[in-house]
């Protein structure tokens, strides 16, 4: 039997009641784990349309419930931490909080989720639903793993949770489309963290001295053959050292240099091969240069997996609302995301909503057009009447 047509039409009022929220967020950033004004805003808006929640989960996050017929649910997504970052974007609603910033777009996923449901509850759509939808407003996504906390405290029981879904600002696509990822979303990603340690001395004088700074710089450059040298070229992996610090003087070789970095891979078998090859040649500056290291390679955010069936589904709906030309299948990013705390345990898919022009993500000019919000709502309602009705 085919499917009946999709038809999402949202009250304009609503749009602007989700725009107008949105603003109200982005003025007031708050860093993970600290989001209390926004646990706060997120509360009222959801017990001014009803809705049962929770706060105070995983710290600082709230979860809303809106009751289909009793059993598992379908949960939405919404992360809520802003970045430690200095908006440049000259908005009226731009950040009133010093050095604080919503620059990848949680503001806006935050009122697509609200949207949504706020168009489920006043279109009488929530009366209809076979099953229920969990309403997750997640802290600390940028740091902090908020979504592992959350799990760790139940959200994705009590009613289970069978599927969660999520979107994500992408600047890379134009504005009214939109992109998924069938298996693979993004990459886990690792601490590198590499202290080395020689002896000081005089920079006329390198014989007396044992130099951090060129085994540091030999380091930074041999690093780089993991990805070229070491691993098959099919699978994917970025090694980048993002930090470097050493020395105080020009005349002085220093005591030590400590460099960071990360590493991004998606699979276990190539970070383990990764971080072996990285190992070793922190290994070799205590032999090549006679100094000591303590190399520390710190667990980040596993792989994203994304469930085939829901991307396919996202996918095959925001088709029917946007149009063929305006959905596209996109490649696993180098990027990390906490959904995947969510995503290995139960089905879950992101969709990717486009949005150039807005600036680059983790920018001080972020800033994306608001239309955005009311296509995210669009789809996370079809979506829903896809799996629900």
């Amino acid at each position: 039997m085919s499917k009946p047509d999709l038809k999402v039409e949202l009250d304009p009022r609503l749009v602007s009641w989700a725009v107008k929220v949105r603003r109200e967020l982005h003025r007031h950033p708050e860093l993970a784990y600290h989001e209390t004004r926004t646990a706060k805003t997120i509360s009222r808006e959801l017990s001014g349309m009803d809705i049962p929640h929770r706060a105070g989960v995983g710290k600082t996050g709230v979860v809303g419930l809106i009751m289909g017929n009793a059993g598992p649910v379908v949960a939405l997504r919404a992360d809520m931490d802003a970045l430690p970052i200095e908006e440049k974007t000259g908005l009226a609603f731009c950040s009133e909080v010093d050095g604080l910033m919503h620059a990848c777009g949680h503001d806006v996923n935050m009122a697509v989720v609200l949207g949504t449901a706020k168009h489920l509850v006043d279109s009488g759509l929530s009366k209809e639903l076979k099953r229920g939808v969990k309403l997750i407003f997640q802290p600390a996504e940028e740091s902090g793993a908020g979504a592992k906390v959350m799990v760790e405290e139940g959200v994705l029981e009590d009613p289970e949770v069978t599927a969660v879904l999520g979107c994500h600002l992408f600047p890379d696509l134009a504005l009214g489309s939109v992109g998924y990822t069938p298996k693979t979303a993004y990459a886990g990603s690792d601490r590198i963290s590499l202290t080395i340690e020689g002896k000081g001395g005089h920079a006329a004088r390198p014989q007396d001295a044992i130099d951090p700074i060129v085994a540091g710089a030999y380091f930074v450059t041999q690093v780089q053959s993991v990805v070229s040298r070491s691993l098959d070229p099919r699978d994917a992996a970025v090694v980048t050292i993002g930090s470097f610090q050493s020395g105080t003087a020009s005349n002085v070789i220093p005591e030590t240099a400590e460099l960071s970095g990360t590493l991004r891979t998606f699979s276990p078998e190539v970070r383990e091969r990764a971080m072996k090859r990285i190992r070793e040649l922190a290994l070799s500056l205590e032999f090549g240069f006679g100094v000591s290291c303590r190399l520390d390679i710190i667990p980040g955010y596993p792989p994203c997996p994304t469930d085939p069936d829901l991307s396919n589904l996202l996918a095959e709906v925001s088709r029917e609302l946007l149009g063929d030309d305006k959905v596209s299948e996109e490649p696993p990013s180098m990027g990390s995301e906490d959904f995947a705390y969510y995503s290995r345990i139960v089905p879950g898919a992101i969709l990717r909503i486009g949005c150039k022009g807005s600036g680059p993500l983790h920018s001080p000019q972020f800033n994306p057009d608001e239309r955005v919000i009311e296509i995210g709502i669009r789809i996370m309602v079809g979506a829903l009447k896809r799996l629900l009705t």
